[in-house]
């Protein structure tokens, strides 16, 4: 969510930036949703959402990779609006903020 902040703020702040910062906030909240299907997944093959709702087959990947593809044709349709490299860059921002997340946990000793 920090990420998504410092995007609006620079879209706010530097006119000049504005695509740049509107394709990076797009892209974290691909990214965002990406991490939430993972986790739904992550969820379903350990057995903890099994009794909460019906066993149906997900798309899994294919969810994921057609979020960051509708980003990138987006992108491409409005390049006014969004910026490529940011969307892209921004579309993986979650993945690579849990990594010094989850080491910060597993060295307290909470993961």
């Amino acid at each position: 969510m920090v990420w998504l902040v410092l995007s609006i703020a620079a879209w706010i702040a530097v006119e000049a930036w504005r695509p740049v910062a509107a394709g990076f906030g797009a892209g974290t909240l691909i990214s965002l949703a990406n991490a939430h299907l993972l986790r739904i997944r992550v969820m379903k093959l350990t057995g903890e959402a099994a009794a909460k709702e019906g066993k149906r087959p997900g798309l899994g990947f294919g969810m994921r990779a057609a979020l960051v593809l509708a980003g990138a044709l987006a992108a491409l349709r409005f390049p006014h609006v969004f910026n490529l490299p940011a969307v892209m860059a921004g579309s993986f921002i979650v993945q690579f903020t849990m990594l010094p997340a989850a080491l910060w946990h597993a060295l307290r000793g909470r993961g």
